[in-house]
Formats: C-alpha cells, sequence, structure tokens
C-alpha cells in the first residue's frame, strides 16, 4: 500500500462510514507504522441475534451520548449494559462491542471458544471462572477482540489473542503485573486496558502500560500519586478515556497532575472522596482541558 492508498482510504471512508473500508485503512496504516488509536475505536459490531444451547451471559459496550467537541467531530461515550442470557436468543444491538461469558465450568474450554468463533462473537469474558495456567494457550491464534480475565487466579497471560483491542485484567491476585504488562505491549491493536483494583499498582508498572492505549481503567487502585499521573501522561500521549473512581488518594494535587492528559475527553472520578465540586473548580481542570467530560457522583 503507498500513501496515496491510506489518502484515498482515508478519504472513502469518510464519505462513507463503511466498516469494511475502515477495516481496508486500518491495515493500510498499520502497514505504514501509522498510529491506530482512533481509528480502531470507530469500529462497530452490527446488530445481529446470538443463539447457543450452552448458557452464556451477552453484555455489551453501547453508545451513551455524542458530545460535540468541535471542528466537526463529536466524542462518543458509552457504558456497559447486560443484554440477556442463553439458551434464550439474545438480541445485540449495533454496539462498540459485546461479548460472551460462559456460566458454567471450563473443563470443555477449547469447545466453547469454536462455538464463539464460529457464531463470530468478538469478545470472551472470563471473570470469576475458575480458569487455569494450563487452558491459556487455548486463547492463542483466537479472534476475539475483547477479553476480560479479571478476579482469576491466573499467574501469567502469555498467548494471549494477537488481535486484541481491549483486556481487561482486573483485580487479579496472583498476576505479576510487570510481566502481564510486557505481554499486553506486544499486542498492536491494543488500545482499553483494564488494571482496576491493584492496590499495590506501582509508577514502575505504570511505566510499561503500552503507548497505544487510548482508554484506561485504574479504578480501586488506592496509592498512587502525581509524580504516577506526570509519568503516566508523558507516555500515553493519545490517551483519550481515564477512570479514577474510587481513588482516596485523589485530592487537590492530583487533580491539578491531571491536566497534562491534553487530549483527555472523558474522566472518571466517582467516589473519590477528596474530590467535590469546590476542588475541582479550584483545580482549573475543566478550564484546562474544556473538551473532557468530567463525571463522578460527587461533583455533577
Amino acid at each position: 500500500m503507498t500513501d496515496e492508498n491510506v489518502r484515498r482510504l482515508q478519504a472513502e471512508w469518510e464519505s462513507t462510514r463503511d466498516q469494511a473500508v475502515l477495516e481496508r485503512l486500518i491495515h493500510a496504516v498499520r502497514r505504514h507504522g501509522g498510529r491506530l488509536g482512533e481509528l480502531l475505536d470507530r469500529r462497530r459490531c452490527p446488530a445481529t441475534v446470538f443463539k447457543s444451547r450452552r448458557g452464556y451471559t451477552v453484555s455489551a459496550i453501547v453508545p451513551t451520548a455524542l458530545q460535540d467537541v468541535g471542528r466537526g467531530d463529536f466524542w462518543l461515550w458509552a457504558h456497559e449494559v447486560e443484554l440477556g442470557s442463553t439458551p434464550r436468543a439474545v438480541e445485540v444491538p449495533e454496539c462498540l462491542l459485546w461479548w460472551a461469558r460462559p456460566n458454567g465450568g471450563l473443563k470443555s474450554l477449547g469447545k466453547l471458544l469454536d462455538e464463539l468463533e464460529q457464531a463470530g462473537v468478538p469478545g470472551l469474558s472470563l471473570t470469576r471462572r475458575h480458569l487455569r495456567d494450563d487452558q491459556l494457550p487455548l486463547l492463542s491464534g483466537r479472534s476475539f477482540r475483547y477479553l476480560a480475565l479479571g478476579q482469576t487466579k491466573l499467574t501469567s497471560v502469555a498467548g494471549l489473542p494477537a488481535g486484541l483491542q481491549a483486556l481487561d485484567l482486573w483485580r487479579m491476585p496472583h498476576l505479576k503485573l510487570s510481566d502481564a504488562l510486557g505481554h499486553a505491549a506486544k499486542l498492536p491493536d491494543l488500545t482499553h486496558l483494564g488494571l482496576a483494583g491493584y492496590d499495590r499498582l506501582t509508577a514502575v508498572e505504570l511505566g510499561l502500560v503500552p503507548s497505544s492505549v487510548t482508554h484506561l481503567n485504574l479504578s480501586y487502585c488506592r496509592r498512587l500519586d502525581v509524580d504516577a499521573l506526570l509519568g503516566l501522561a508523558l507516555r500515553l500521549t493519545e490517551l483519550r478515556e481515564l477512570h479514577l473512581h474510587y481513588s482516596p488518594w485523589l485530592g487537590s494535587k492530583e487533580l491539578r497532575a491531571l491536566k497534562a492528559f491534553r487530549g483527555l475527553r472523558f474522566l472518571g472520578l466517582g467516589h473519590c472522596r477528596k474530590v467535590s465540586a469546590e476542588t475541582l473548580a479550584q483545580s482549573g481542570l475543566r478550564a484546562a482541558l474544556p473538551e473532557c467530560v468530567v463525571l463522578g457522583a460527587t461533583i455533577n
């Protein structure tokens, strides 16, 4: 592909918003070594109906609102909804992403993964499942774009599906986080990373977060500080969404430090006991980031 072809595909995508054109554009930009974050975020899953005799809980990320941020562009923020459970047919609307979570055991994990891939399910949640390290290789080579492994007893995440765009590692007490982030750094399409619930998360470990990440969840991480935030801002220059819910360490100094994230479009500050409408106003955060939606239970 040539630069001219990239420009042609960009123009075609902007005029048609055709998802097939978008995938060709992503492939072209990847071959040229360009940044993919914004393009990957524009992927959409078409409406469908998911059927299975197995028991799955099906969830999706659906649009919440469109905010006009000027220059003819809009920032889309979204939320997670549970759509239903099989064996009843589950209707999935057009959405940003959707996934299935098995309700039973994982003894037949290989067959389960085959079924989901054949059905075109883009994401898989194994949160709170009894997943073993020796089962993880079954995920390697799969086509999933979303994978949630939170609250499992895994000690490693080696062999992740190469096409992952979103990875949730919420509160995995046996996982060596530095090794996990090393594996995450090998995922070329990774833009969404969930690291919620790590009380001992350090600035050193944050320094290993892949620079491709545009959406980051650090909620329930109780020991971060200004230096950690500033270091993160230097690395994640394209970060657009940051969740810091339940952060007791977050106060006036830390709010001012958040101004270093110049590209933020969404900031979650719910249940941060030191954050109020007054401290937020004093920090100058909203003035510094006028295009950023700031949400929190005590400030809106």
